[in-house]
């Protein structure tokens, strides 16, 4: 029974975990206040580096392939007459380049929780959302400030009427 709750927890937090989106993009560990929070070596900064750099060139190019791919569905979906068979072989492709992109994008992730351990990784991801929160917060604050979002200002919001 609890191993069956153990991998229905993982199942469910995988989904988020995978997207990235509680993690900090590009090189965060040459930040010099999120290197020293996170108490990280020169060595692992130094590996850190190289994963990004082997990760980054596949990653280019794994982008590229999917864009190849969306162009090649989207010349079949303009062709006439339809061929719905060639169509729906492009789009299974087009999903293929784009669980590739996923894919790696998980690896790096793994990568670096490899290197962090359980514990600093936790603690990248919780100064993260820290962070997050704050510029969200600043960004709202910044546009209270300047009237924007406001509803009361006698017009609809948009652009102003053409005079």
């Amino acid at each position: 029974m609890y191993k069956k709750l153990i991998w229905l927890a993982v199942f469910i937090a995988i989904p988020a975990f995978a997207s990235g989106k509680d993690m900090p993009r590009g090189k965060w560990w040459r930040n010099a206040n999120t290197a020293a929070t996170m108490k990280l070596s020169q060595e692992e900064i130094k590996m850190l580096d190289q994963k990004y750099v082997d990760s980054h060139r596949k990653l280019i190019q794994l982008k590229g392939d999917l864009e190849l791919e969306r162009f090649e569905l989207e010349v079949l979906m303009d062709k006439d007459p339809l061929d719905e068979a060639g169509v729906i072989e492009q789009f299974k492709q087009m999903n293929s380049a784009r669980d590739s992109l996923a894919t790696e994008r998980f690896r790096f992730l793994l990568d670096v929780r490899k290197l962090l351990g359980a514990e600093r990784f936790q603690q990248l991801k919780t100064e993260f959302q820290k962070r997050k929160r704050h510029k969200q917060a600043r960004r709202k604050s910044g546009r209270r400030e300047r009237g924007e979002g406001r509803q009361d200002q006698g017009r609809p919001p948009g652009p102003p009427p053409a005079e």
